[in-house]
């Protein structure tokens, strides 16, 4: 394989063959919008290079491109957490159904980034899956807890790397993810979803004297 190409090997050859099947089944079975535009983008190189702190994640990987970074293998514990918190640990089973719905959107996931995702669709879809439903219980918490990490240092830089470019979860994720819980598991409506990123966003740009 060409050192141009995004495919590394035989096995990422094959994952991309199963991709394209999917894109274009033979039999229309899964309601997709394939023309889905990119919403997370990789940071050229060009500015990483300067100032790589100011564009990667320090404490939290969300996501394909930063998931499986080792360093961040620490925070899975504290993912986990969220994630049974988010769910009440009602139904142990319920995160089976939300990964098995994203491996079924697996095309409209894959759309929303804007490099090759060289991983297998259940892989992608634990991953989305686990950064899902841990993202959307920080978004709960922080609109119980409001301004609570404007005076927490640590807390900061955890909404830090929430917000980051690379880092940030697709809304349509949130939204699909929300959709297979039901209303039951949440009160919220789809648009306190982005209300409440912006919030996180605008929490953290200092005011100017």
């Amino acid at each position: 394989m060409s050192s141009n190409s995004i495919l590394g090997s035989a096995e990422s050859e094959k994952r991309w063959v199963l991709e394209m099947d999917k894109n274009f089944p033979p039999e229309h079975i899964v309601d997709i919008d394939l023309e889905t535009p990119f919403c997370v983008f990789r940071v050229p190189e060009s500015l990483t290079e300067t100032k790589p702190e100011a564009y990667a994640p320090q404490q939290i990987g969300l996501g394909p491109y930063h998931h499986l970074r080792p360093e961040f293998y620490m925070m899975q514990k504290e993912k986990h957490a969220a994630v049974r918190k988010f769910l009440n640990q009602e139904k142990p089973n319920t995160i089976q159904q939300v990964v098995g719905a994203l491996v079924e959107w697996e095309p409209v996931l894959r759309a929303c980034y804007d490099q090759y995702l060289d991983l297998h669709a259940k892989t992608l879809a634990w991953i989305l899956a686990i950064d899902g439903l841990y993202l959307l219980q920080f978004l709960r918490n922080s609109k119980q807890t409001g301004e609570i990490h404007a005076k927490d240092p640590q807390m900061d830089k955890l909404v830090g790397d929430v917000i980051m470019l690379e880092n940030q979860i697709p809304a349509v994720l949130l939204k699909k993810i929300r959709r297979v819980l039901g209303h039951t598991l949440v009160d919220e409506g789809d648009d306190h979803i982005v209300l409440e990123t912006s919030r996180l966003s605008v929490r953290r740009i200092p005011l100017s004297n």
